[in-house]
């Protein structure tokens, strides 16, 4: 039998060597026989946490089956008094539990290459090892949903400390490779950001191989080039694949909020529409496509532009595009920083307008376009399917303040997904408003007398800030409740003109 290790068999001081295997990576792992993941010896009660997901999978294909095969609802469906999950503190489930959660803080979790080497395979095929115990994924697989229903951690990876995170942001996204999801590069980029890698440049060079709208010669490993030219292929690549949703690589820049838990020392040499790759951020761009099975124009998200497009190429430093100023910014919120673990939705509740009855420019009052607001308009309604996103959707406060354990699996189920899909799109974000009484979701780092803008070619809006040079600078991308479909292009301001970002 043959075996490969990376470490070993890559000579990792000759960068051109490095190059090449790097291209040769993913067909490796693709074409094994058994992908084995070292966790290291046994310790932290590990023992105990491997002959449980054994029990905890047998029991949960039990309750699979009663809810024809649907593990979301089987999931939803254990109760709080049930003894085989439950336990006080000190039994054998919370020990188990403990042992769980201190399995995935091991050093393995958070390395960027295992996004690769982690989801490839079949999970049958990828077996974990620790000390003398193994396991295949489908058994942490099972371990990790009901651990994150017991403990009710519904941070879905929303946090700047990662370490219990990182086991279910890795499953989730072995999920969508395993159904077929088309999975592009900015999507790989986008969970590969919050792993580490001695050489920065891995981040980009880790995700080629997952990557479905990434062809072979499209980005090459280069391990001579400089952090920022890395950096800026990616946005290179992005425009050169379509008009249509060349502009959605900002939705990946997160610009420093200082004070916060955002406040970050930004590359230097990136301009500042380039996304930083370095930053460990956990951050959700808005959604771009409804359907995740596949990417035209009949699963876009939004359609800001109502697919009109203008110039848009680099430069040097300076991204040219098309656009139109639409508003400025006269309040902001306070940034929601905490996850449903640890802040529930407080922030939310603490931006809900003074006057709610007020009338807003849609027809809708401002607490209906408010509740619109920080949810994006997008949410999950089909029990069936808990990828398929749809619009017109609007947080409902009555569902979030009712007592799960008096629900239905079936309600119970909405109410995780709408709690959770909030909080996924206010995090690391604050409601806005403008001079003209627009309400929107903007990036953490928004500030009074920013620029709300449209720019040609782009899926939603964004806002601009005006630096001493009089140069404008790249802030974030931004939700405008009644603006996301085309009424930008027909708003009484809107007047194309060339915009140089630096």
């Amino acid at each position: 039998m043959m075996f490969w290790a990376d470490s070993i068999c890559i000579n990792q001081a000759d960068y051109y060597e490095r190059g090449r295997q790097v291209r040769l990576m993913s067909s490796i792992y693709r074409s094994a026989e058994i992908v084995a993941v070292w966790l290291g010896p046994a310790a932290h009660e590990s023992d105990l946490a491997f002959i449980k997901m054994k029990e905890w999978k047998a029991s949960f294909d039990r309750l699979k089956e009663q809810f024809n095969g649907s593990e979301e609802l089987a999931v939803t469906s254990i109760s709080a008094n049930d003894d085989f999950y439950f336990g006080p503190h000190g039994s054998e489930q919370q020990k188990a539990l403990e042992a769980l959660r201190m399995l995935c803080r091991r050093p393995w979790w958070g390395r960027a290459w295992i996004v690769q080497e982690g989801t490839i395979a079949n999970p049958a095929r990828t077996v974990l090892f620790c000390g003398s115990r193994s396991i295949d994924w489908t058994y942490l697989r099972a371990a990790l949903q009901i651990h994150h229903h017991i403990t009710h951690y519904q941070s879905f990876g929303m946090s700047t400390d990662f370490s219990d995170a990182m086991a279910t942001r890795l499953d989730s996204f072995r999920r969508d490779r395993e159904n077929g999801v088309n999975i592009r590069l900015l999507q790989v980029l986008g969970l590969i950001r919050a792993y580490e890698c001695k050489d920065p440049r891995d981040k980009l060079y880790a995700a080629l191989g997952m990557a479905m709208d990434v062809n072979e010669d499209d980005i090459i490993p280069d391990y001579t080039k400089p952090l920022s030219a890395v950096y800026v292929d990616v946005a290179k690549f992005c425009i050169s694949k379509s008009n249509t949703h060349r502009l959605d690589f900002l939705g990946e820049v997160l610009r420093s909020a200082p004070g916060t838990v955002f406040e970050y020392q930004h590359e230097r040499l990136l301009p500042s529409w380039t996304p930083d790759w370095t930053f460990r951020a956990s951050f959700h761009p808005l959604e771009k496509v409804l359907d995740p099975y596949k990417y035209g124009a009949s699963g876009y998200a939004y359609n800001a532009s109502k697919g009109s497009n203008g110039h848009c190429y680099i430069d040097e430093a300076h991204l040219y595009v098309q656009g139109s100023v639409l508003d400025h910014i006269i309040r902001v919120s306070s940034i929601c920083q905490w996850n449903l673990a640890a802040g529930g939705i407080q922030a939310e509740r603490s931006w809900i307008p003074e006057d709610p009855s007020e009338h807003y420019f849609t027809g809708e009052t401002v607490m209906q376009a408010f509740n619109h607001t920080i949810v994006a308009d997008i949410g999950r309604r089909n029990l069936e399917n808990d990828s398929e996103l749809s619009r017109g959707f609007a947080f409902n406060w009555e569902l979030a303040n009712r007592d799960s354990n008096n629900m239905s699996a079936e309600d119970r189920q909405m109410q995780s997904w709408m709690l959770a899909d909030a909080k996924i799109t206010t995090f690391g974000r604050r409601v806005f408003e403008t001079s003209r009484g627009f309400i929107g979701l903007g990036p953490a780092a928004a500030q009074v007398n920013d620029q709300v803008c449209l720019l040609l070619g782009g899926q939603v809006l964004y806002v601009l800030r005006i630096c001493e040079d009089n140069h404008p600078e790249f802030v974030g991308e931004c939700y405008v409740h009644g603006m996301m479909d085309g009424q930008a292009c027909e708003d009484e301001l809107f007047a194309i003109r060339d915009i140089v970002l630096v």
